[in-house]
């Protein structure tokens, strides 16, 4: 369930996250859990071909790459440092950590081509 401070999450995450990425973020599907506490998955389409996931759980957000189905956590595609925990929702955590998705979603988009 989510409360009026996940709402402001959710807006910040969404402008954080077209702040870095601009028109190359499409928001697709937004997955509430029934839960007792606040939890969502929110899917994204990075540079029109990458899937990403940004899971969302009592206000720490983890992101990844959904790749051959499976979700693959950012980690495991850079050695860049990643804010984790509580401290991934604060404005300019969550502003690097967007940054580090981004250099991980154009790596493999080049990989591609």
């Amino acid at each position: 369930m989510l409360i009026d401070r996940d709402k402001k999450e959710i807006d910040l995450i969404k402008n954080t996250a077209m702040q870095v990425f601009e028109n190359n973020i499409e928001f697709g599907e937004f997955k509430e859990f029934d839960s007792p506490y606040s939890q969502f998955d929110w899917f994204v389409r990075l540079y029109g071909t990458i899937d990403a996931i940004l899971v969302y759980d009592r206000s720490i957000l983890t992101m990844g790459i959904i790749k051959d189905g499976e979700e693959i956590y950012i980690g495991e595609y850079t050695n860049k440092p990643i804010v984790r925990g509580f401290a991934s929702t604060e404005p300019e955590n969550l502003l690097a950590n967007f940054r580090v998705l981004d250099d991980v979603a154009k790596k493999m988009r080049d990989e591609q081509l």
